[in-house]
């Protein structure tokens, strides 16, 4: 994806301002969508997040912790925090890994099951709304962005804050360090 133009743009371009401004807009979007979610199961978000996806991971073979992490793109002790919050509901099972004695297997319980096969018709619903006009290789090109910025992020990251650093007295609201 390196030269591809993009990153060519001038910061003030008016076509980048405006993919970037809806980028931000869809996400928020998005999150406000978890939300609504979540609370249809009587969870956070970050507990819906982990539900659907172990429901999505135990698909394979022994889901572990790291496995559920790396999928979610965050890291393993949230993921741990979240899972013995649902283990505690009753909605996810803990069991020792057979592959590896230091991990843990994860899976959903009868009642985590249940929850999200009562969800399944409103989520078939809501994806059919939110991606109405869309077709599969409209939602493969837009995964494969995100795809790249989720890869790409950290390091376009440590340049905004090699730049904050440099430019510490731009932003009057940050204080200056004793």
């Amino acid at each position: 994806m390196k030269g591809n133009g993009i990153g060519k743009l001038a910061p003030a371009a008016a076509e980048l301002r405006e993919f970037i401004s809806d980028f931000t807009a869809a996400g928020a979007r998005m999150r406000e969508l978890r939300r609504a979610l979540a609370e249809s199961l009587g969870l956070t978000v970050a507990e819906h997040a982990v539900l659907l996806g172990l429901w999505y991971c135990e698909r394979r073979a022994g889901t572990t912790v790291r496995a559920l992490a790396d999928h979610m793109h965050i890291a393993a002790a949230h993921v741990t925090a979240e899972v013995n919050k649902l283990e505690k509901a009753g909605l996810v099972e803990k069991r020792p890994s057979e592959a590896d004695r230091r991990a843990v297997d994860l899976r959903l319980s009868r009642e985590g099951r249940a929850r999200l096969d009562r969800l399944e018709p409103l989520l078939s619903d809501v994806n059919t709304a939110l991606f109405a006009g869309l077709s599969l290789a409209d939602m493969r090109t837009v995964h494969r962005l995100f795809k790249t910025v989720i890869e790409q992020s950290p390091q376009a990251t440590r340049i905004a804050e090699l730049g904050a650093g440099r430019n510490h007295g731009a932003n009057p609201r940050r204080k200056r360090p004793s």
